[in-house]
């Protein structure tokens, strides 16, 4: 079922109060309108509300298209590159890493030690010291 927000609900409701014309003994009375008509009337307003709130949503992605083309041709007439660059960035191995590598390469401490001396796990380590031998 359609969900509509609590101004359309309201605009109905006070529609079908506004033709409402007596109330008896619990049963609302019709003022020279038929139950069909009305129905069909409640159904137009629903499909005009529809209508109008489409053509907005059109609207604002129309608006919002526009101004993400104009700010990419702004950004390639200045030469701006956006967006993540294509593979890693370059990592940072720590200030300490050639005084432990040092040890470790001399055999004076473990891999394990190295790393927790650095802070980074075993694989992390591993990567550091491949990246450093080349």
């Amino acid at each position: 079922m359609l969900r509509y927000d609590r101004f359309l609900l309201f605009s109905i409701y006070l529609f079908l109060i506004l033709f409402l014309k007596e109330y008896h003994f619990g049963i609302y009375r019709l003022c020279s309108i038929s139950l069909g008509d009305l129905v069909c009337i409640v159904v137009f307003i629903i499909v005009l509300y529809d209508t109008i709130l489409g053509a907005v949503a059109k609207m604002e992605r129309e608006l919002t298209v526009e101004r993400v083309r104009e700010g990419i041709r702004k950004a390639q007439q200045y030469g701006t590159r956006s967006g993540r660059p294509i593979g890693r960035s370059p990592r940072k191995i720590p200030a300490s890493f050639k005084k432990y590598y040092e040890m470790w390469k001399n055999e004076e401490t473990t891999g394990v030690e190295f790393a927790r001396l650095l802070n980074v796990s075993r694989p992390t380590l591993y990567r550091y010291v491949g990246e450093y031998e080349q």
